[in-house]
């Protein structure tokens, strides 16, 4: 990457954005969730934008089963791009992959019903 000094972050540690953390945060990360029953540590409602971080303020962000609960994808997908200025490659193939996991399931749940039906 172009520019790219090494981390954001002090030292060699990764500053790392978890969104939706829930109550299981991944540990050392900052933690953004909209529900104050979790273990967030920065409360906004996930479907505002922009989020209250910095562009590249993170060197990896963590999503895991948050883009079912937004009601705009798109714009949200393009704050996941803003924020982290490493490893979005990664997150790209998990979102590729939880979308192949997700279809797979849709197709699964329509061809159980089709055998109820006939």
């Amino acid at each position: 990457m172009p520019g790219y000094t090494g981390l954001v972050g002090s030292g060699t540690t990764p500053r790392i954005l978890d969104v939706g953390c829930g109550i299981n945060k991944l540990p050392g990360a900052i933690g953004i969730d909209r529900n104050p029953r979790t273990r967030a540590d920065v409360l906004c409602d996930l479907d505002h934008f922009p989020y209250p971080f910095r562009d590249d303020s993170f060197d990896r962000l963590q999503a895991i089963h948050v883009i079912e609960h937004l009601s705009n994808v798109i714009r949200a997908l393009e704050e996941f791009v803003r924020m982290p200025y490493v490893d979005f490659l990664r997150a790209f193939d998990l979102l590729r992959d939880a979308a192949a996991g997700a279809l797979q399931a849709k197709t699964e749940m329509v061809e159980a019903n089709l055998r109820l039906v006939i």
